[in-house]
């Protein structure tokens, strides 16, 4: 029998846990093994969906993003005052949350201008939201 090195009393938990690791890792390797074929790697998310037959989402923006940019632009860019900017730019980011889809605040944007990804002409805003209501559903471009 091995000299003890330590007169600790073994932890159980860490025991335990260790024994789980293990295992895990153990059941990984022993599946790579017995089939290698079950564990591809692809390039990238276009491969992967072309290999799977599945269709490739894109990214959705929120509703709001961009009122939270427009707000991001007053506490970071150089050309904003953040004691100024940061209210107007709060509030219409809070109103934009707090609205229901489709009903988002058209007022003008304090930092965010047409040369950002994220803007939308306020104007168009509003009669895209006129044209909603007026067919029933609600929609907007972006």
């Amino acid at each position: 029998m091995p000299p003890k090195l330590s007169n600790k009393v073994p932890d159980t938990l860490h025991n335990v846990v260790t024994g789980g690791i293990m295992g895990v890792l153990g059941l990984g390797a022993l599946t790579v093994i017995l089939d290698p074929g079950s564990v591809k790697s692809y390039a990238n998310e276009v491969e992967y969906a072309k290999a799977n037959g599945r269709e490739l989402r894109g990214r959705k923006q929120h509703r709001c993003n961009d009122r939270l940019e427009d707000f991001i632009q007053a506490l970071a860019s150089e050309e904003a005052s953040t004691f100024r900017d940061f209210g107007p730019t709060a509030r219409l980011m809070i109103k934009c949350f707090m609205s229901k889809p489709g009903q988002e605040p058209d007022d003008a944007y304090i930092l965010l201008g047409p040369w950002n990804p994220c803007y939308i002409d306020p104007a168009h805003r509003a009669e895209a939201r006129s044209e909603s209501f007026a067919s029933g559903g609600v929609q907007l471009p972006r």
